[in-house]
């Protein structure tokens, strides 16, 4: 895997961590533990599952990218890209913490959409793993 095959994923990733807004948060964001080392969040389509996890990666690692990634799984790139392969590549290029979307459509490779419009709004399970150098 190349960087220039990654840019497309870190592109979609910067673009909506940088868009998201930080002047209103669900009262659940100061009840989550972000320090553990898997979260999943289950909820109804639309109730700000996935503008919890962007705002948390915003507030806390910035927009740049380099140290937390977002990937939803239901990207175009998932399609023909395995998942363990990208965070072993995310991670041997430096990135700490990778965030794990539409975590439910991951096997149903039909569901994948184009990354230039809007995230599907029937996330049912958001997932963060938090990556790090020890991994077994």
């Amino acid at each position: 895997m190349e960087e220039n095959d990654m840019r497309l994923l870190l592109e979609t990733s910067g673009r909506l961590i940088d868009e998201v807004s930080l002047d209103f948060r669900r009262y659940l964001f100061s009840r989550i533990e972000w320090g553990d080392r898997l979260i999943c969040i289950k909820g109804p389509k639309g109730c700000g599952k996935t503008t919890l996890i962007l705002q948390h990666i915003k507030e806390t690692f910035g927009a740049d990218g380099e140290k937390a990634v977002y990937l939803a799984l239901d990207h175009i790139w998932f399609a023909s890209h395995d998942v363990l392969d990208t965070v072993d590549w995310l991670q041997a290029h430096g990135c700490t913490h990778v965030f794990l979307d539409e975590v439910h459509r991951a096997q149903d490779k039909e569901d994948a959409h184009d990354p230039r419009g809007e995230l599907s709004a029937d996330s049912k399970h958001v997932g963060t793993l938090r990556q790090t150098r020890d991994r077994p």
